[in-house]
């Protein structure tokens, strides 16, 4: 058997494909990566790396994109035609190639292709939802990263896959969390949702009882608005290694996951951070009506900030409550939830490439 897996990103901003390529490797399964470099950087992996290399910034709302979506969706097209594939996996919908080249799947991969949705994409667009529709309809199995996304997709029967580090195992067997007189609240990863964290240093700044960190790229715009306003208890580090992860999770009392509720982004997805929250049993900082909070809250793993005068109180009495009372059976039942999911869907890839 010989598989294609889509991926219309570099493999460094989807660290969900190494489960995907985990999966396969033990099932001794031959497979090329048919992948749109982006960044026109060097990518490693298992599979035969086959790239669609054309410079593209994520997220920058340009309308012209389209027409790189278009060239991406034909390069796929093209080399699935030529390969002849038994089977196919398309990882998130992310450069639209299964969308757009939705009738060359559907006739000539009709069950025989998996699709992993990952985000909110263009739904809001009537002939990019119908393409979407038949998409869904016509694979083997479609597994989502929220429940939170049936919001906006098609109705049908999905499973759900959860975004946790393939190296968890490892992280929690040497995780060591360290001790600090102070509650300290990190941002670990691409620094973003600069409004809403500019809104949380403010309700915290120059609090002794708190140390904001930022651990990633994307923090200079927040640590120049700190240093305008001389908000000290703030500290930033830029780009890090996947291997300093754990270290940076070891310094961290209160897991920064405030994204925002504006956008059906924010609204609808489960961030990775919530994963190292159960897995790390770290309290979780959201925003309120996401579907984030709807997970967390009757697990009591997470506090909503809330825009007002008298947070940093509520805060800390949120968190030395939370710290006295002890609640590692709340991790541990979430945690059983979210297995069971994500080993039926496990359950499912193994009979979909066995077929």
């Amino acid at each position: 058997m010989k598989v294609a897996v889509i991926l219309g990103d570099n493999i460094h901003r989807a660290p969900y494909y190494y489960r995907y390529e985990k999966w396969l490797c033990d099932n001794h399964i031959d497979f090329d990566v048919i992948m749109w470099n982006r960044e026109k950087v060097k990518e490693n992996c298992k599979g035969n790396l086959i790239e669609f290399i054309m410079a593209d910034e994520g997220n920058n709302k340009n309308p012209l994109k389209v027409f790189k979506f278009f060239a991406f969706s034909h390069f796929v097209k093209k080399t699935v035609k030529k390969k002849i594939y038994d089977k196919v996996i398309f990882l998130g919908l992310t450069g639209c190639a299964v969308t757009l080249e939705i009738a060359f799947f559907k006739k000539y991969y009709n069950k025989k292709y998996w699709l992993d949705i990952r985000d909110y994409h263009y739904e809001w667009f009537k002939p990019y939802y119908w393409l979407e529709k038949q998409a869904i309809d016509n694979a083997y199995f479609v597994a989502l990263s929220s429940k939170g996304f049936e919001r906006f997709l098609p109705k049908h029967a999905y499973g759900y896959i959860h975004n946790i580090d393939p190296n968890m195992k490892d992280i929690c067997a040497k995780f060591a969390k360290t001790s600090s007189d102070r509650i300290r609240i990190s941002f670990i990863g691409n620094v973003r949702y600069y409004n809403e964290n500019v809104a949380l240093i403010n309700s915290l700044k120059n609090d002794d009882r708190f140390l904001l960190q930022y651990f990633g790229p994307g923090s200079k715009k927040i640590a120049e608005y700190c240093k305008d306003n001389n908000i000290e208890n703030v500290h930033f580090e830029g780009p890090f290694k996947a291997e300093q992860t754990r270290g940076f999770y070891e310094k961290t009392d209160i897991i920064n996951n405030v994204y925002g509720n504006t956008t059906l982004e924010t609204l609808t997805a489960l961030s990775n951070k919530l994963y190292y929250s159960i897995y790390l049993r770290l309290p979780i900082m959201v925003s309120p009506g996401t579907f984030m909070e709807t997970v967390c809250k009757p697990y009591n793993i997470a506090v909503s900030y809330i825009n007002c005068e008298d947070f940093a109180d509520r805060l800390f009495e949120w968190y030395c409550f939370r710290i006295n009372s002890g609640a590692d059976l709340d991790y541990q039942n979430l945690q059983r939830e979210v297995e069971q999911e994500d080993i039926a869907v496990q359950e499912r890839f193994v009979e979909f490439i066995a077929k």
